[in-house]
């Protein structure tokens, strides 16, 4: 037997793709798999998730304890891999271990992130991350990453050999392709309107919206996707321009890619965005930070802007006057970037290639060949 672990999946990306890999193995009428899910998170998704699995939910909370009882289950089913969808997860099976990798304060610590961090918290987010490379390090028998230069960067700093990581992209998830739920968007004639579709966390940089200059603000409208606290929060005295949607399902984001004018994705940090290949994909104008994981993504089919200095807000503008007086020179560079889309599309694995990717390592691990 072999266990997917998904008990460090608690939102967003994480979870799209445990639920997409679950679904495509479960296509091929694989009946060697346990599922290990949060109890938080099961009681959300069970309904997405194919009976053909058992799905065991843990109710211990305490790391110690929790490792006790998921190496008893190791031994019950005579498991021979674990895949953990995404690490660390803090706990060393007795059999090979597949451990999936999305941290980009660990690998991208020069990024414009880190600077805003006060000395103190610097200096505790790196002494953090020098103990999840050890645990990741220490757990793992082989990694997967979704890009090339998150796989050349995670090798150095762990001391590894790149034969010791795989990629393997992430994807456009058969749920958003079919998605057919709509949600609400408030219908303000005369506006150009923008999505950033995100929870919150700092290194998205929500902020950056309340920079944008006034002249613009009556021309435009950003629909965010957070939480009606997180929302009040950040955007108190801003609500004339952006709008909050609230969390929305899978399902309901191509409606809402499709029914807005551009995507705005200004982050500090990301090993990967789906933000990026989803508006491709819609063929929408895609604007976001001029930073190093984005243009791997990306390439020549976005709109750049600088983030992380005193002017990060100018790049922005300029780009938000272009569209909002539906300038000509935009049009012809929007163009010239739609061009790129079908390359961006081609370089990504399909969710099926993505699983097969993924159990192909598996069955290496299973053989001790990787």
């Amino acid at each position: 037997m072999k266990i997917i672990n998904a008990l460090s999946c608690k939102v967003g990306g994480g979870i799209q793709v445990f639920l997409s890999i679950i679904n495509e193995i479960a296509v091929q009428d694989r009946k060697d798999f346990i599922l290990l899910v949060d109890k938080d998170v099961h009681s959300n998704i069970r309904q997405s998730i194919p009976i053909e699995y058992e799905v065991i939910v843990p109710r211990y909370n305490k790391v110690l304890i929790r490792n006790l009882y998921l190496n008893r289950i190791v031994a019950k089913y005579d498991v021979n891999v674990v895949f953990s969808v995404f690490g660390p997860v803090y706990w060393r099976p007795s059999c090979k271990h597949l451990v999936g990798f999305a941290l980009p304060w660990m690998v991208y610590e020069d990024s414009p992130a880190f600077h805003n961090l006060t000395t103190v918290a610097r200096l505790k987010k790196s002494l953090f991350n020098l103990f999840r490379r050890a645990v990741i390090k220490y757990e793992s028998d082989h990694i997967w990453v979704e890009t090339n230069d998150v796989k050349c960067r995670l090798a150095s700093i762990l001391k590894i050999e790149r034969k010791d990581i795989s990629v393997i992209s992430n994807t456009i998830s058969n749920e958003f392709i079919n998605g057919t739920n709509k949600s609400s968007l408030s219908n303000v004639k005369g506006r150009v309107k923008f999505l950033f579709l995100s929870s919150y966390y700092p290194h998205k940089n929500f902020e950056v919206f309340k920079k944008i200059k006034e002249k613009y603000r009556s021309n435009i409208i950003i629909y965010v996707t957070l939480t009606e606290q997180r929302y009040n929060e950040l955007f108190s005295g801003y609500e004339d321009y952006i709008y909050n949607i609230g969390p929305v399902k899978v399902s309901e984001c191509k409606y809402l890619y499709e029914n807005v004018d551009a995507i705005i994705q200004p982050s500090y940090l990301e090993c990967f965005s789906a933000n990026y290949v989803e508006a491709i994909y819609c063929g929408k104008p895609l604007l976001v930070s001029d930073l190093p994981f984005a243009r791997g993504i990306c390439k020549e089919a976005a709109f750049y802007f600088e983030v992380g200095n005193s002017n990060e807000s100018e790049g922005l503008n300029k780009l938000l006057e272009l569209i909002v007086n539906r300038n000509q020179f935009f049009m012809e560079e929007f163009n010239k970037r739609r061009t790129f889309y079908p390359h961006v599309l081609a370089s990504l694995d399909t969710a099926k290639i993505r699983s097969d990717k993924v159990l192909n390592i598996i069955e290496l691990l299973a053989s001790s060949r990787v």
